[in-house]
């Protein structure tokens, strides 16, 4: 059991920054009910102990008592930020390891996320509280250690047994004559309580010990107090570790029958969530509760809508209300989580860090959380021209002025559009050729323009590439490895990376998200990708890169090859290459590429000149 926790960690949380937060997480999660058990010992001393010294001292008895309320006080503050802020942290160790999941597998993957950290605090308590009844007498810790020792391992092995009974029911499946689900989910749950009532046994064992103490003037009464509470909160966590550890080894039966292929719907599925209700009831002596995973519903698709309607606003707070909502007493949804880094992301753009007019500006942010080449448009704007920057959503038809930037949305302008830098999606795109044009992506997107009947514009340049001057990244030392970004219309290609290669996410909205995503790229030797806009940031900041396509049929041809014209560095073509990486050599693919400055001073004048012109920009 032990061990299938520790590798569950490890596979769960690959990153180490976020292997030691979440460990300072569960660690404070244990220890708060041992500090609320010390609290209890300082009042119980006060209690039996106060009448006597305040006769005697009753400015030490007032230091005393001052010291128990600012202690009760911490603890207690300390209790509920750290259950408030648990969702967020997990959510950050998902976002860290930059695995690609399913949406099943994501569900999964939370539900083992909490499982197990549930388990380990009972675990890291138990712990505690032995270290404790030591401190407090030596005699009974020794034999509640021998006690305690016994009980997990009889709860270790009621353990492998129940994943013994949930991997032969994945293997039955739904099939006629298979394990009904009431006999699936009363094996789980008789399991569960069969560790809590061996806990029950040992605590009576405990106080036996403590009583007999006690009564032959061993343990002062005080302490006997705060033994019988500790003993009763801890052989709690004991029984919460046994449920916990059951629901556990269905979540690992799912989660290993994912990995081995297994496709077939588990029927015990359909009562969870009325099981997690069930096992909410607890109660806070037993130890942190496992929020249920969301389900959708017409309240919460509401409910994101406005958390997206205030980060356009610019209202960071009221998007986080609205987040707070959707994370109520349940584990919300990716699709609620990506929306609220878009919502984020709209709300910091939104807000701005300058006081002048905001730039409305048009970019493609979805899917949501959005990818890299499509935020760093707001980005750009809102960092070169100390502005607040507003979304314009593409299609949506408005006579309100705005810029149009980085991206490949020039099918989407409109009469009161100003386009920057941006380009055709591809050579038979229909374009939209009465916008004010400042200058466009490149030769091709240009050409086809005006053949469309638009103007002839020869002034090019795809704004991404002036992310360097916006977010100064030193390359230093690299780690040997090769990054791989995939473009978001190959996420269903079935990529084997091979050694020496790791996948790193493309999702970035929000500013310090694209940051970071940068200084990961930058820390690597290479970067492969099929995305466009994540080989034009390397060529910004000087990274190898490796433009790649995935089969002979590129659809993005005409966007590299347009962006390469377009800052002067030739026609950039990507090569085509099989999904399993492990065949390509990578060598002579690695190209490191850099924008000349007069270029990119020509792609900023140009981006400055379209704010300029959104003021003269008049719609029919």
């Amino acid at each position: 059991m032990f061990r299938d926790f520790s590798r569950a960690f490890a596979e769960l949380f690959t990153a180490r920054s976020s292997r030691w937060e979440i460990s300072g997480l569960l660690l404070l999660l244990a220890m708060l009910p041992v500090s609320e058990l010390v609290v209890t010992r300082m009042f119980s001393h006060l209690i039996l102990s106060g009448p006597a010294q305040y006769r005697e001292d009753p400015d030490r008895v007032v230091l005393h008592g001052s010291i128990f309320f600012v202690a009760y006080g911490l603890s207690r503050a300390l209790h509920h930020l750290v259950r408030l802020n648990r969702v967020r942290v997990f959510r950050r160790g998902f976002d860290a390891s930059g695995t690609q999941r399913t949406a099943s597998k994501e569900a999964w993957s939370w539900a083992a996320a909490f499982e197990l950290s549930t388990a380990l605090v009972s675990l890291i308590q138990v712990a505690a509280f032995c270290t404790l009844f030591a401190f407090l007498d030596l005699g009974f810790g020794l034999a509640n250690v021998l006690i305690t020792a016994a009980v997990l391992w009889l709860v270790a092995t009621i353990y492998h047994r129940q994943l013994t009974h949930q991997v032969s029911y994945l293997a039955e499946g739904s099939r006629p004559g298979s394990t009904t689900v009431g006999d699936r989910v009363g094996k789980r749950i008789r399991d569960a309580e069969l560790g809590a009532v061996v806990a029950s046994i040992a605590m009576a064992c405990s106080l036996v010990v403590v009583l007999y103490r006690a009564v032959h003037g061993s343990v002062h009464g005080a302490d006997a107090i705060v033994l019988f509470i500790g003993l009763r909160m801890m052989y709690s966590q004991v029984g919460n570790l046994s449920a916990s550890a059951m629901r556990f080894a269905r979540v690992k039966a799912r989660l290993t029958a994912g990995r081995a292929g297994a496709a077939e719907p588990d029927p015990d599925d359909e009562l969870s969530d009325a099981e997690d209700l069930a096992d909410d009831d607890a109660g806070e002596l037993e130890g942190p509760t496992t929020p249920r995973p969301a389900v959708p519903t017409a309240h919460r698709a509401t409910l994101t809508k406005q958390m997206l309607l205030a980060g356009q606003d610019g209202d960071l707070a009221g998007v986080r209300r609205f987040a707070d909502r959707l994370a109520t007493n349940v584990v919300p949804m990716q699709s609620e989580h990506d929306a609220q880094l878009a919502a984020e992301a709209f709300a910091l753009a939104a807000a701005g860090a300058g006081e002048g007019e905001a730039v409305r500006l048009m970019w493609w942010a979805r899917p949501f959380p959005g990818t890299v080449g499509n935020w760093l448009s707001p980005l750009l704007v809102g960092r070169l021209t100390d502005r607040p920057v507003v979304f314009q959503p593409p299609g949506s038809e408005t006579d309100e002025r705005h810029l149009v930037g980085a991206g490949s949305i020039l099918g989407s302008v409109q009469r009161s559009s100003v386009v920057v830098g941006t380009g055709a999606l591809n050579a038979d795109a229909a374009l939209q050729t009465g916008a004010r044009f400042v200058s466009v992506r490149g030769p091709l997107t240009a050409e086809l323009l005006h053949r469309s009947g638009g103007p002839q514009v020869t002034r090019y340049g795809d704004p991404t590439v002036l992310a360097s001057r916006v977010l100064p990244v030193e390359r230093r030392r690299t780690n040997g490895r090769l990054a791989f970004v995939r473009h978001v219309s190959d996420l269903e290609v079935p990529v084997v990376l091979g050694g020496g290669i790791v996948e790193v996410s493309g999702k970035a909205s929000r500013p310090g998200d694209i940051e970071d995503l940068v200084r990961s790229l930058a820390r690597h030797d290479g970067v492969i990708s099929s995305d466009s806009s994540v080989v034009a940031l390397c060529h910004s900041y000087g990274i190898p890169c490796a433009p790649v396509a995935f089969g002979e049929d590129d659809l993005l041809g005409f966007v590299f090859a347009d962006y390469g014209l377009g800052v002067g560095i030739g026609e950039v073509v990507p090569t085509p290459v099989p999904p399993d990486l492990r065949l390509t050599d990578w060598s002579p693919l690695l190209v490191t590429r850099t924008i000349s400055a007069d270029v990119l001073d020509g792609i900023e004048a140009a981006l400055s000149a379209g704010v300029d012109e959104l003021a003269a920009v008049r719609t029919p």
